[in-house]
């Protein structure tokens, strides 16, 4: 659980200045924060949330194939991936703040390393150090439990009403951290504190995490053409018949714009449908290659196309 004092561990600040450090309040109170757990040990770490980056690529792996004849590769699908990029900054309101900021960057470092079992007095790795990331609602465990609550029944206005997001770490996304850089502006005008002999403490850290997620359901269309509702942000529209473009502002004619669309798709399906039917060998649903790729030689493996 989070808890930000900015004069935690220098209580003569507050003595001395009449300070009042907003920022505690939006991480302690608004909840918005920034978490890691370390899923070998389950400790967790939290940061106030001055997001400067924030970036997510999602990368589609297809593997191709060049066939004689054939001006573009058959194309196979792999997997997509899921990488984040994190940037925040770490600022200090005190020299205390400063030194639990040091504390707190220390915590993040060491969630990097995996856990060791001692096994006939050699160290050996037990578990690797997985992460759970968590970015306020926009990076987060998906939450595939409908059973609380019967969406079909509620208007989108209840929708939005009940799009809420906790702060406690063991919901965060599931993946691994393979980058972490840390600017500690030793060189540049923010300066640092000096707090003894040889002891300094960074007024300000930036801290860039590199993450690529691992997700705990599955990802892909079912055969009834269902996705998961709540992927990636958690936000649920199904009950809600939603028709771009034609119910934005009030408008009540979602219903009929939909037909009108389903119409159209079917007359355009229509339309289509003898240059498709010329595609397939007469009685059957496979393809006439012959037809499809005309300039592919005889003696090449039909199977090659059945992708």
């Amino acid at each position: 659980m989070s808890d930000f004092t900015y004069n935690k561990y220098d209580p003569r600040g507050s003595d001395f200045e009449p300070y009042v450090d907003t920022t505690d309040a939006l991480a302690n109170n608004y909840e918005q924060v920034i978490s890691f757990r370390h899923v070998p040990t389950s400790h967790d770490v939290y940061f106030k949330a001055f997001i400067t980056a924030y970036n997510e690529t999602y990368s589609s792996d297809w593997a191709s194939e060049a066939v004689y004849g054939r001006p573009d590769p058959i194309y196979l699908f792999k997997n997509t991936t899921r990488r984040v990029t994190l940037a925040f900054k770490v600022p200090a309101a005190s020299e205390g703040e400063a030194y639990n900021n040091l504390g707190r960057t220390q915590q993040l470092l060491s969630f990097l390393y995996p856990r060791y079992s001692d096994v006939e007095n050699a160290q050996t790795i037990s578990q690797a150090p997985l992460i759970r990331l968590k970015v306020m609602n926009l990076l987060q465990k998906a939450d595939e439990s409908d059973t609380l609550v019967n969406w079909d029944q509620l208007t989108p206005s209840d929708m939005f009403e009940l799009y809420t997001s906790s702060n406690s770490s063991d919901n965060g996304l599931l993946g691994v951290i393979t980058n972490v850089n840390i600017d500690y502006h030793l060189g540049d005008d923010i300066g640092t504190l000096v707090t003894g002999p040889n002891t300094i403490l960074p007024k300000l850290l930036e801290i860039t995490v590199d993450f690529n997620a691992i997700h705990e359901h599955p990802l892909g269309w079912d055969e009834d053409d269902n996705f998961s509702a709540v992927f990636p942000y958690n936000v649920k529209t199904e009950g809600t018949l939603i028709t771009y473009g034609s119910e934005s502002e009030g408008s009540t004619d979602s219903a009929a714009a939909s037909g009108d669309n389903e119409a159209a798709a079917d007359e355009d399906a229509a339309s289509l449908a003898p240059v498709l039917d010329e595609r397939f060998v007469e009685g059957t649903s496979e393809w006439d290659y012959d037809k499809v790729f005309p300039e592919v030689p005889y003696g090449i493996d039909d199977s090659e196309y059945d992708q």
